[in-house]
């Protein structure tokens, strides 16, 4: 029996695609790690559609540091949190999978709490084999990348990582098998790995695509909001030591309304930060259409036409995921290099990410990375200009 592991709309999906094409006719588990980013539609409409065995869900641990002996000690809370955060996790395993027992457990990644699910299930089968399956960008990354917690996080975050996991990482790494699903294996360079390829959300894989066209629930008005507007800004939450603010990104933003007008500009906030999610860019509430709806950005995009639209983000996988769900390319603005990290320490992963997306791309010439503020301007005036020079504008739902 397979057992999927889902903690975000994307992983769920892309499970989903993995059970339709590689075992539609095995028993298969989904067990799905709760939080306030998933959307309930999308779970509705894949229980809907009777696609897995049984779908369980358990919550996010919330752990108290400070509770007991060792957690009064400020210098070994993390100890205490350890502790507790594997016996909720634990816990909430026995209330769902107790007495099921796996060969075949596949998942996003090789980290944090998805090994203590790993040391659950192994002691019930200890020939219990484990794939990866794409997670987003950070999948095409190399294949280490994919045993460790977080590359970007700091040292402090690592050493605390490497004592609550790193005994388990060590345990199990053995059962972790070199095959890969992705969207894209082509442009995946690492030799070792076998990769699988998952078909794109076009009419052929009717049930995928379907599932997200019925996800979203936006009102018409809503989406076409998105169909006669040609820029998108992607908002991504603050990373501490990256952007401990919001300063530069809304200088970028405003660069952006400035150039092209605010008529023509939608700011999309992101869903994983309530606080993001309803506060951001307070000042252009009532200037610019910001949408700050939960939902799966790639269920918009199933309904829309993107080829015609300017993606703007720091750095977000969204252009790399409609293409390879869709097979269309938008013009791609990454602003990661105007900010002042990037002149200071680079930013091998994006650049990186870039070099993916080029080799992915048919018209590579969609994609921009400006240098610099006054580049990015001309870029968008560029763009302008050719919108605007169209003899029609394509205003069509896909």
């Amino acid at each position: 029996m397979i057992l999927g592991y889902a903690w975000s709309n994307f992983t769920v999906l892309n499970l989903v695609n993995v059970k339709l094409t590689y075992f539609p006719n095995e028993p298969f588990d989904l067990l799905i790690r709760s939080n306030k980013t998933l959307s309930n539609s999308l779970l509705e409409e894949v229980e809907k559609q009777k696609i897995f065995s049984n779908i369980y869900y358990i919550p996010m641990p919330q752990i108290d540091k400070c509770l007991g002996i060792i957690g009064k000690i400020p210098k070994l809370r993390f100890w205490s949190y350890k502790r507790n955060y594997k016996n909720s996790m634990e816990r909430s395993l026995d209330n769902t999978i107790k007495h099921q027992i796996y060969d075949l457990f596949i998942v996003p990644g090789f980290w944090s709490d998805t090994l203590y699910v790993i040391d659950y299930i192994f002691k019930q089968n200890r020939h219990l084999k484990i794939q990866l399956v794409e997670e987003g960008e950070r999948s095409y990354e190399d294949f280490s990348n994919l045993t460790v917690s977080d590359v970007n996080h700091s040292v402090k975050e690592k050493i605390i990582s490497y004592y609550m996991h790193g005994k388990y990482r060590k345990k199990y790494l053995h059962y972790l098998s070199n095959e890969l699903y992705l969207y894209n294996p082509s442009i995946y360079e690492e030799e070792k790995i076998t990769t699988k390829m998952l078909p794109a959300l076009i009419e052929a894989n009717t049930c995928c695509l379907n599932l997200l066209q019925h996800s979203a629930h936006l009102e018409d008005s809503h989406i076409l909001q998105y169909v006669k507007k040609d820029y998108i800004y992607l908002a991504g939450g603050i990373v501490k030591g990256y952007e401990d603010n919001y300063n530069q990104t809304y200088k970028i933003i405003n660069t952006l309304i400035e150039t092209v007008g605010k008529s023509n500009v939608i700011i999309k906030t992101h869903s994983n930060s309530t606080d993001h999610r309803l506060h951001f860019a307070e000042q252009w509430n009532s200037r610019v259409f910001i949408d700050r709806e939960v939902y799966i950005f790639e269920a918009l995009c199933s309904t829309i036409a993107l080829e015609n639209k300017v993606i703007i983000s720091r750095g977000s996988s969204v252009a790399m995921n409609v293409k390879a769900l869709f097979n269309m390319e938008p013009y791609v603005i990454l602003t990661y290099r105007l900010y002042p990290y990037y002149h200071q320490y680079g930013e091998e992963t994006l650049d990186g990410y870039v070099e993916r997306l080029r080799k992915l791309y048919t018209n590579k010439e969609k994609i921009f990375v400006p240098n610099s503020e006054l580049e990015m301007i001309k870029i968008l005036k560029a763009l302008n200009e050719k919108f605007t020079s169209y003899p029609y504008k394509s205003t069509n739902s896909r």
